[in-house]
């Protein structure tokens, strides 16, 4: 229903079917969930590339958190809000970061900077990049 009241609204204010259908985009993905995808992606596609040891420490680290709440949270993509930027996201994965090996640590931040993290700040951030 949300998606075809967004269109409906779109078209009735606009009678522009690419107003309707960006509309009915932004109903299916407004701009948190696309920020928290991104975020998932990006882990994912960490976590595929960690050996064994590490991805030992990383869950480990993980699972360990006091704030059970946290990864419950984060495991059910429930920790952003409609219109909220994904600071408590952010947060979960800061103290992910410090809690961590050394190892691990230095391992999330080379993934950060050669894999795709670029992407992921513009995501989160809307900055744009000359190379996209």
């Amino acid at each position: 229903p949300e998606v075809a009241e967004a269109m409906a609204e779109a078209w009735r204010s606009t009678e522009c079917p690419q107003r309707a259908a960006e509309a009915g985009w932004e109903a299916i993905w407004p701009k948190h969930r696309l920020i928290e995808r991104d975020l998932y992606c990006f882990g994912m596609e960490v976590l595929l590339d960690l050996d064994v040891k590490l991805l030992q420490d990383f869950f480990a680290t993980f699972f360990s958190n006091p704030k059970e709440t946290m990864w419950r949270e984060f495991l059910a993509w429930n920790m952003t809000k409609p219109g909220e930027k994904p600071w408590k996201m952010s947060i979960f994965m800061i103290m992910m970061f410090f809690r961590g090996s050394n190892t691990l640590r230095a391992r999330l931040v080379k993934e950060a900077m050669f894999k795709d993290g670029l992407h992921l700040l513009k995501s989160i951030f809307n900055m744009p990049f000359p190379f996209d």
